[in-house]
């Protein structure tokens, strides 16, 4: 086989001017917009612990408004039957249960609005990431949408479980390859030969144009889908930064 060292190497420094761009215009303001979103929600927080807090107090005055009264209540009627002191513990226990619902109200309200902005902060985050991304890949040469990412696809292919080949290779149906652009003719026979070669034994394509990906292939199957796209990267890395958000909180 042989290597067209030219093509390697160009392709080499595509790869790391598209890394140091992502690096530089992608990965530093997103973790910047993040840090000012996770003090916002922690601002949010921290007002919802305050009302809390408040919500306790209230409680706590109220009990003790209660104990006084009870207080002042026994020191009046000594002599009090049992039927008063019945209703005595009747009262208590109803505050304390308008307590604690008023106590859960507010957490339960809390939980609320944290899975809420945690999750609008999540769709922002992808949102921004796939604008830029789709900016930075339009001022890169159109072959760093596909040309990196057959070996990719190769090897995930490669790496299945024997039972997932066999059912690519048993089955007639065309595959069908979403693609982020339009192939050129070589593209489409190098995609299908590294393909065959992953498997070891050929397979029916079909190709799909679908932009959304961004960058790079989604291949389904009927029990699995491999997803080696720009798109499904920007989708991992929010849902990251989503569970280290929570972590935080």
């Amino acid at each position: 086989m042989n290597i067209d060292w030219s093509t390697l190497l160009l392709q080499t420094i595509n790869a790391l001017i598209l890394i140091w761009l992502l690096a530089r215009f992608l990965f530093r303001p997103v973790a910047k917009i993040i840090a000012d979103r996770q003090k916002s929600a922690e601002q949010l927080l921290q007002d919802a612990k305050q009302q809390r807090q408040q919500a306790q107090a209230e409680h706590q005055k109220a009990v003790e408004h209660l104990e006084d009264l009870a207080k002042h209540r026994n020191e009046a009627m000594s002599l009090a039957t049992s039927e008063s002191e019945e209703l005595k513990n009747t009262v208590l226990e109803n505050a304390k249960k308008k307590a604690v619902q008023r106590r859960q109200e507010a957490d339960h309200k809390l939980a609320i609005e944290t899975a809420n902005l945690q999750g609008k902060l999540g769709e922002w985050v992808n949102q921004q990431a796939s604008v830029m991304v789709e900016k930075l890949m339009a001022r890169l040469p159109n072959d760093a949408r596909i040309g990196g990412f057959i070996t990719e696809l190769a090897d995930s292919l490669a790496a299945l479980p024997s039972s997932d080949r066999e059912d690519l290779l048993n089955s007639d149906e065309m595959r069908v390859i979403k693609c982020a652009r339009a192939l050129t003719q070589q593209e489409s026979l190098e995609l299908q030969s590294a393909l065959d070669k992953a498997l070891g034994h050929s397979i029916k394509l079909k190709f799909e144009v679908t932009p959304e990906l961004i960058a790079g292939f989604e291949l389904d199957a009927e029990h699995f889908s491999i997803s080696n796209n720009l798109k499904a990267d920007l989708e991992h890395l929010t849902q990251s930064l989503k569970s280290d958000h929570d972590l935080a909180i």
